[in-house]
């Protein structure tokens, strides 16, 4: 807005000179005819569609006297195709949350595991189906800029909207603590292992778990058989110094508030593009912790013992009584719900958003 400016004072990303046609000036007389018919706060007297220009006549207006033609359509479409759409939801979907399936299927049982995976996966399928269509349901009003808890709002009132986005915000924070305990342990075993390497310091197992060539995390550690893993430290380093290290580069105590000064200046940057690219860096993390969960299984290949209510120390029954906490995990691993509309409106083909 204006979309119609001087032909003078158009310029393309090429900077070839372009033209407004007749009809692209008659339009926009008619809307500062309709703009001065009463104020702005008042939506009774808005523009009609028909009203509105074409696509092609959009133009993005400048303070400085210039405008930018617009070649896509702006207003309820985008520029990314179905597929690129698909993998933004798969990315933000895509988290913590897949650091943690092992284990909640050890709680909930393997085949337990695996039905919930399935259950759950349904049934929240179906409500992000629900919060996709719940705009087009409302009749009479334009909600093609509303967002969901917008549309809680209309059936609930303020209720509804504070609800959701409440819940909205208890997913956020609850994943924000999951990745600022995965950072401060990455942070943690980056620094240990930059100390280790600088002064020499060597960590040789006691007792090997080993299966083949493949070391592994023995399955328990409280067991006699077999024996938890055990280092010795072959430091060139003086005690004094190492015990220093270890005080001042502590997992649980200090790591933590170092993130924040690494992590604080981050925050002063206002480029949303910026964040934007770690969305790259996330998909290759992604793809490669797949990839290297189906070599690691290739080589070490399937090992299953159906017990079906009791366990060993080596393989967990197939139904336990914590399954709960495994639903719990998959609620938040399969949540998108709060952003899903906000995805969806850059995509070119609007009709597959279903």
């Amino acid at each position: 807005r204006p979309f119609h400016v001087e032909p003078t004072n158009i310029v393309s990303v090429n900077d070839d000179m372009q033209r407004v046609t007749d009809e692209a000036s008659a339009m926009n007389k008619r809307i500062h005819y309709y703009s001065r018919l009463t104020s702005p706060t008042d939506r009774a007297l808005i523009a009609p569609d028909h009203v509105l220009p074409a696509p092609d006549e959009i133009y993005v207006y400048s303070p400085l006297g210039t405008a930018f033609k617009v070649d896509t359509c702006t207003d309820g479409y985008g520029r990314n195709s179905s597929v690129v759409t698909i993998f933004m939801i798969w990315n933000t979907m895509m988290g913590t949350s897949i650091l943690s399936i092992p284990w909640g299927i050890k709680q909930a049982g393997f085949t337990s595991g695996i039905i919930l995976i399935l259950l759950m996966g349904i049934l929240t399928l179906y409500c992000c189906f629900r919060v996709v269509k719940s705009r087009k349901t409302i009749p009479l009003i334009d909600t093609s800029n509303w967002e969901f808890p917008d549309v809680c709002k209309y059936y609930f009132g303020s209720f509804g909207q504070w609800s959701s986005l409440l819940f909205s915000m208890v997913s956020l924070v609850g994943a924000m603590v999951v990745y600022w305990v995965l950072m401060s342990n990455f942070l943690f075993n980056t620094g240990k292992f930059i100390y280790n390497f600088v002064h020499d310091i060597n960590v040789t197992d006691i007792v090997p778990g080993t299966n083949g060539s493949n070391k592994v995390i023995c399955p328990s550690a409280t067991s006699s058989y077999p024996p938890q893993n055990r280092s010795l430290i072959f430091s060139s380093a003086t005690n004094t110094s190492f015990e220093l290290f270890e005080e001042w580069w502590d997992k649980s105590r200090t790591v933590p508030f170092y993130l924040i000064a690494v992590l604080l200046p981050l925050l002063i940057l206002k480029s949303p593009s910026f964040f934007a690219k770690f969305n790259v860096l996330g998909t290759v993390s992604v793809v490669y912790l797949v990839f290297l969960v189906t070599v690691k299984a290739a080589h070490l290949g399937i090992h299953l013992e159906y017990n079906w209510f009791t366990e060993n120390e080596f393989f967990v029954p197939e139904f336990r009584i914590q399954f709960p906490q495994l639903t719990g995990i998959l609620t938040l691993a399969f949540f998108i719900h709060n952003c899903v509309i906000t995805l969806l409106q850059n995509n070119k083909n609007q009709e597959n958003n279903v």
